[in-house]
């Protein structure tokens, strides 16, 4: 057995982290059937994350020590809701965010449906009541079929086309910000560096 000595630096940005969980949960989630709503809600989630990871990535780099000691003394920028961080770096970049207008709005209804996981209630009976017609294939169990629609009609930002199509969309947002504040396209969701030596002791 050989006793190697490893010495440098790891270091850690959380976007690209992130950023790929989220891919590799989607992927996954397209790929197989076993667990498939539950991988779905999961890309959800760390889609999300992703989200206030490029925040927490980007705005130090921005707003330099503004981002979490603001002069006046007030409410520091990396404690406000995702949405306000956003509206702020697009501010100080001259890139116009607006939540009314696509990608935006697709981050807001993304950050809703996270939000509607992580502080869960019953839904309004307009969402759970089933009166529906469905064309139900030889072989196919029809109420596999009747779970599907329903959970597309409950919870649609879970479909994974869905999520998959609003990713790239709001990534390309994501990415106007990421350039706007001086980083080359292709570092955006790019790992750092590792600088390590290896000595065998």
């Amino acid at each position: 057995m050989t006793k190697v000595r490893f010495k440098g630096e790891q270091p850690y940005l959380p976007f690209p982290h992130i950023h790929h969980a989220a891919k590799t949960l989607r992927k996954l989630a397209g790929t197989t059937e076993m667990g498939r709503y539950h991988l779905e809600s999961a890309a959800l989630v760390m889609t999300a994350f992703a989200i206030e990871a490029f925040c927490q990535t980007l705005g130090p780099e921005v707003f330099g020590e503004k981002w979490t000691n603001p002069p006046d003394g007030g409410r520091a920028m990396e404690r406000c809701s995702v949405k306000a961080k956003l509206k702020a770096i697009g501010e100080t970049v001259n890139v116009p965010v607006s939540f009314g207008l696509r990608p935006w709005s697709l981050i807001a209804e993304l950050m809703q449906a996270r939000d509607d996981l992580a502080h869960g209630k019953p839904l309004p009976p307009e969402l759970t009541k089933i009166d529906v017609t469905l064309d139900v294939p030889d072989g196919i169990d029809p109420y596999d079929l009747v779970r599907a629609h329903m959970r597309n009609l409950m919870f649609p930002m879970h479909r994974i086309d869905r999520l998959e199509t609003a990713a790239d969309e709001i990534d390309t947002g994501l990415r106007r910000l990421w350039v706007a504040a001086g980083n080359p396209d292709y570092t955006f969701a790019q790992g750092s560096m590792s600088s390590w030596s290896a000595t065998a002791t």
